[in-house]
Parts: structure tokens; sequence; C-alpha cells
């Protein structure tokens, strides 16, 4: 989990609920979790500077810095780092694609499930 410092109310807000629907791990509940961190990421305008403050106070320096900051706020805890970067890798190649928040789902499973989704964004 991150440390945050005054977090606005609104961003709060927002990390609760997405911080409720973090997984147990039936690929039901993930995907829906995904598609929310995933959502907030595409549209965090009103929440962008509390984001990027979050990644410098936490030192997140690689990949989409906001993305990273809302998984690293809102995961449970039996997700290991090596779990977090496969969701993050994932979910910027999406954001690099503009694939929309309702199809995140089936273009995921449909390039052979978020593994080999990420694998193909490192390559």
């Amino acid at each position: 989990m991150l440390r945050a410092h005054d977090l606005s109310p609104i961003l709060e807000k927002r990390l609760a609920k997405i911080r409720d629907a973090a997984p147990p791990h039936p690929k039901d509940a993930l995907y829906r979790y995904l598609r929310k961190v995933y959502r907030l990421r595409r549209t965090c305008g009103d929440c962008r500077d509390d984001l990027e403050e979050l990644a410098e106070q936490n030192n997140i320096v690689c990949g989409d810095k906001l993305l990273r900051v809302l998984i690293y706020s809102t995961a449970s805890e039996h997700v290991t780092p090596k779990m977090i970067s496969k969701y993050a890798l994932a979910l910027e190649r999406a954001l690099d694609e503009r694939v929309k928040s309702k199809n995140l789902r089936s273009v995921i499973e449909n390039a052979g499930g978020i593994s080999k989704y990420a694998k193909s964004r490192e390559d």
C-alpha cells in the first residue's frame, strides 16, 4: 500500500470505490477491478495532480505513473508486486491502443490473457 498525504476528498472517494472492487481472484472480479482502474486513469483530469503527487511521494518512476499509483493504492494485500506489474503493463498497452473500457476484458482475453497481453507491451 502507498502512503498518502492529504488526498483530496474526490480522489479518496474514487480510490475507496476501486479498493472495494479489488479482486479476490475470480476472473470476473479481476476484470471488474481492472476496468475500474482503467476507467479512472482515462478520466482522471480532476484528480491528476493528486495522483502525480502520490507517485512522487512513493518514488514510482516507471511506466504510466498515474496508472501504477491507482493499482498500488487499491490492490488487495494478496496481490504480489509481480501481479501488479502485469496488471500495469496490460493496462498501459490498453491505453496505448485506446481500448474502450467496456471492451477491455475481451481485448485482453483475445490476446491470450493478462500475462500475454502484458508481455507483448514489454516487447
